[in-house]
């Protein structure tokens, strides 16, 4: 499956999700850098979370993240359900979450990493703190697996950045 048509429907969805009437939702954007560990890859991540509700912290997000080295590139492009919970009064956030999408491999081929492109699933864990109303930073791990990954590997990444928000009250 072509791999941009995949992620112009994510955001289709995402978009008609987050769509909705409250006025109270802030759509959140993340950008930073990570590594994916093991072997170690230096790259970065791009999510954007829409909030599914004014009663309950969950958000739906899609994301890309983008690892490179010696010519090889890992792209893991999906979307996850997260829930946010507030750490305190004084602000931040914990959140965890899980979905799925799919892993684009794409330069030299090897053992540990052969080209191609494989299905997915994934869970996150992070902590949000705020710098200011509309912005903060950001920390977290997320943890991948392939589908049609025969060694049963599981990768890990983590990433920092600014986290951003938008709309709301």
């Amino acid at each position: 499956m072509n791999y941009r048509i995949w992620w112009i429907a994510v955001l289709g969805i995402c978009w008609s999700v987050g769509a909705g009437p409250a006025s109270s939702r802030e759509l959140g954007i993340k950008l930073g850098g990570g590594s994916m560990l093991s072997p170690s890859r230096v790259g970065g991540h791009a999510s954007i979370e829409i909030p599914l509700s004014d009663e309950y912290p969950t958000n739906i997000a899609p994301f890309i993240e983008y690892y490179s080295k010696s010519g090889t590139k890992v792209i893991p492009l999906g979307l996850a359900l997260l829930y946010k919970a507030r750490m305190s009064d004084a602000g931040g956030t914990v959140y965890f979450g899980a979905g799925g999408g799919i892993l684009m491999i794409r330069g030299q081929p090897g053992p540990l990493f052969p080209t191609g492109t494989e299905g997915m699933i994934t869970a996150a864990l992070g902590l949000g703190m705020g710098i200011g109303e509309r912005m903060g930073g950001f920390v977290q791990v997320r943890w991948f697996r392939s589908f049609e990954d025969q060694a049963g590997d599981n990768e890990y990444s983590i990433q920092a950045g600014l986290q951003i928000s938008l709309g709301g009250e």
